[in-house]
């Protein structure tokens, strides 16, 4: 009888040092920062970002620039109430080519789409992807200039 709870309680026990050890190699693997990315390949998944929102084929250029969250947000949100930290390194793709956003489809069930000639995706330095949108034509990201501030709200 003794021998036979001895085995059960030695189970036991080793269930438990098992389930341990799993969390500890889980939290430890949560914790561990993914690896960043090149530039090459952020551009790739940038481009399988924007295919998935209307890039129709290839994209005619594709510009990158790491940066802060906060020039970001100068560039195209400056109200932002993200509560991502400032200093975080973003990558910031502006993706050329032609691009066909369907719009909210009316009452008809007729889905139209509008005609954009660039588009930006917003990922982490791991590929990870934060946002995306498009620019009207003419009003394209030129990455090599600096973010003009906004302080107010543009007024008709």
């Amino acid at each position: 009888m003794r021998r036979k709870l001895f085995r059960i309680g030695a189970f036991l026990l080793a269930i438990t040092a098992m389930g341990v050890l799993i969390w500890f190699l889980f939290q430890r693997a949560a914790a561990t920062p993914a690896h960043p990315l090149a530039q090459a390949a952020i551009e790739t998944r940038a481009v399988a970002y924007a295919q998935q929102s209307g890039l129709q084929g290839t994209p005619t250029s594709i510009t990158a620039k790491l940066m802060t969250m906060a020039e970001f947000n100068a560039r195209l949100d400056p109200f932002s109430n993200d509560s991502t930290d400032m200093a975080t390194q973003v990558w910031l793709v502006v993706v050329k080519g032609n691009f066909a956003v369907a719009n909210p489809p009316p009452t008809t069930g007729n889905i139209t789409f509008t005609k954009f000639d660039n588009g930006w995706v917003l990922l982490s330095t791991d590929g990870k992807i934060i946002g995306r949108g498009n620019q009207a034509p003419g009003y394209g990201l030129d990455l090599n200039i600096p973010a003009k501030p906004l302080t107010a709200w543009p007024t008709p």
